[in-house]
């Protein structure tokens, strides 16, 4: 049922994102997410009162282990899900799900497999392609789900170059961050494991 339902509104997506580009990105100051919850079938709580800050043009890196509610919470920043409770601000001013889309691009994880493009190369050369299109997107935050996932050491520079555009970034990432604060060393790090408040 969660899987249709994200199917579902991603096509909706994508004609919102078309028409950001056509009509220039929305600016934001701050976003806010105060006290977000949500869980999975009513039992699997995955966010627990989650807060947090985005400034605008802001490079921040999400760690933490499997289930901490990393790709949760950029599904629920790009509107792809709602939380069951909490709410995002955007400069002082809460936002619907279809206002908030408008200042966001997600690129999804394991698209190694589709290339957009038609091409048949390696994982790592077809993610490395697909992402070249979120470049085209005029929005303010850029939020990439484990978008560094199965590309060679050695180009990882195509994936973090993101850190150096004018739009926010949020980065869910399973890999060191050594070479990020090494490049970008006024990129945040911010651990979902303490973060996530328990019950």
């Amino acid at each position: 049922m969660l899987e249709q339902h994200i199917i579902d509104d991603t096509y909706s997506y994508i004609d919102i994102e078309e028409a950001a580009v056509m009509n220039g990105k929305a600016s934001y100051e701050k976003i806010e997410l105060k006290d977000i919850c949500y869980s999975y079938d009513d039992c699997h709580i995955v966010l627990d009162n989650f807060s947090l800050e985005i400034k605008a043009g802001e490079k921040i890196v999400l760690i933490g282990d499997n289930m901490t509610g990393k790709s949760t919470l950029l599904k629920i920043l790009a509107g792809l899900i709602k939380a069951d409770s909490g709410s995002i601000v955007v400069d002082g001013r809460p936002v619907s799900v279809m206002e908030l889309r408008n200042y966001v691009t997600l690129f999804l994880q394991d698209q190694e497999s589709y290339s957009y493009f038609g091409n048949r190369g390696s994982g790592g050369e077809v993610q490395l392609e697909n992402l070249s299109l979120v470049k085209d997107i005029n929005t303010s935050l850029i939020l990439l789900d484990e978008a560094d996932s199965g590309i060679n050491e050695k180009r990882l520079d195509q994936v973090y170059r993101f850190f150096a555009d004018d739009a926010a970034v949020i980065l869910v990432t399973h890999r060191s961050v050594g070479q990020i604060l090494t490049e970008y060393p006024n990129s945040r790090v911010v651990d979902m494991a303490s973060k996530v408040k328990k019950a």
